[in-house]
């Protein structure tokens, strides 16, 4: 009877530990579907900074009529390293909004 008790015992630790691996896989699986991390942003920076200045740099021009354009692109480099049109920056945000 105590053997039968032990091997019993040993059969559904084996079937629940089985089960939550499933589940686990299961869900990861699900969260993989979910949200594609892009493995290689940086691909894409030069493309979305040129759309990123056309829309901005008017906008930029109309406030500070009085600068140089170098003075303007300068202006536009540091919003865009802290904008989320910014590929390198989405990398980060997808990380964050799972926590």
């Amino acid at each position: 009877m105590r053997i039968y008790k032990i091997c019993h015992l040993n059969f559904l630790s084996t079937w629940l530990l089985r089960v939550t691996l499933l589940i686990v896989v299961h869900l990861f699986s699900l969260s993989g579907q979910n949200a594609k991390v892009d493995k290689h942003p940086e691909k894409r920076v030069k493309a979305a900074y040129n759309a990123y200045e056309e829309q901005n740099l008017p906008r930029l021009k109309a406030e500070n009529p009085n600068m140089r354009l170098s003075q303007l692109k300068q202006m536009l480099k540091k919003d865009w390293m802290k904008s989320p049109e910014n590929p390198l920056n989405q990398r980060h945000a997808a990380y964050n909004e799972k926590r």
